[in-house]
């Protein structure tokens, strides 16, 4: 029975792990010839994807205050709230990607490509959601 908990979880966690991770920056990152080049290209496509969420936030937020009349409220306080546990989610997930690594030093480097990809996919819903209600 333990050896079978074993088998699933050793199968689940890389997984787990691959699912907050952007190929796309994982590839054009890792194939830079230093190791200072491939940190600064991970900081920067961090940073881009973090712009990006704040920018799909924004035009959710003004999608709600021109479109939802009725409820423009109750729709600002749930999208508040909802932001905000996005970002815990993302800290407790990204957090676990890092420990993943089993402390080797590419740690921060799986933390960021997760919460690059994790940003980046939240960005494509929220715009997704905004274009909905318009």
């Amino acid at each position: 029975m333990l050896r079978s908990l074993l088998l699933v979880c050793a199968t689940l966690l890389p997984l787990a792990a691959a699912a907050q991770r952007d190929p796309s920056a994982e590839n054009n990152c890792y194939s830079r010839l230093s190791l200072d080049s491939m940190r600064a290209c991970i900081k920067e496509q961090s940073a881009a994807a973090t712009k990006e969420l704040e920018s799909s936030e924004k035009l959710l937020a003004s999608a709600v205050q021109s479109e939802l009349h009725h409820s423009k409220s109750s729709a600002r306080q749930h999208l508040t709230q909802a932001n905000a546990r996005y970002r815990q989610y993302r800290k407790a997930q990204c957090a676990f990607q890092a420990l993943a690594a089993n402390g080797k030093k590419s740690a921060p480097d799986r933390e960021m490509l997760c919460t690059t990809a994790l940003d980046l996919q939240r960005a494509k819903d929220l715009k997704a959601t905004a274009e909905m209600l318009r």
